[in-house]
């Protein structure tokens, strides 16, 4: 896989989110998950993520602006199962401006972005592709808009988790 951020944007991270270094966020994960660890290809604008082991883990260290609610990721999980990593939160790391260490499954397959990246920026859909992504952003605009109309916030966090549900997705 090649890297998409270089290591001066790795850098730019550290400068300007927290205290504490790439080399101490590698040691750390390397000691949670007892293995060696190596950045991801694909950045975060607000985290740094590492994976290792086996099976393969995903340690990521998060601003705490950008916590992730590993409640409504418990609930995400059991209603679809194994297609929602399991995630658990491992406390904070660093003094002054510390990050929130999540340790996450890492799920089989590549994501959409090192999709885009491995077939370029004109790849074509397949008809069932193109109607399946098609599909999902009509679901996504109509159910955003009765959000909109009703007020309700937390409807559209409900309904992405049931966008997810096993045997939902449109074909």
């Amino acid at each position: 896989m090649i890297p998409v951020y270089s290591d001066s944007a790795i850098s730019n991270f550290f400068t300007s989110y927290t205290n504490a270094t790439q080399q101490e966020c590698n040691e750390r994960a390397a000691t949670l998950i007892g293995a060696q660890v190596m950045p991801v290809a694909i950045q975060g604008a607000f985290s740094y993520t590492v994976v290792g082991g086996s099976p393969a883990r995903i340690v990521q260290f998060r601003i705490p602006d950008s916590d992730l609610d590993v409640d409504i990721l418990q609930l995400a999980r059991s209603i679809h199962g194994s297609v929602i990593a399991s995630s658990t939160h491992h406390g904070y790391f660093g003094h002054s401006k510390p990050l929130s260490v999540y340790i996450i499954e890492k799920l089989p397959g590549i994501t959409y972005m090192e999709s885009c990246i491995a077939n370029g920026p004109n790849a074509i859909l397949s008809p069932k592709e193109y109607q399946r992504q098609q599909n999902t952003i009509v679901d996504f605009a109509r159910y955003y808009k009765s959000c909109a109309v009703s007020n309700n916030p937390n409807q559209l966090m409900f309904f992405i988790v049931s966008l997810l549900r096993p045997g939902k997705i449109h074909s």
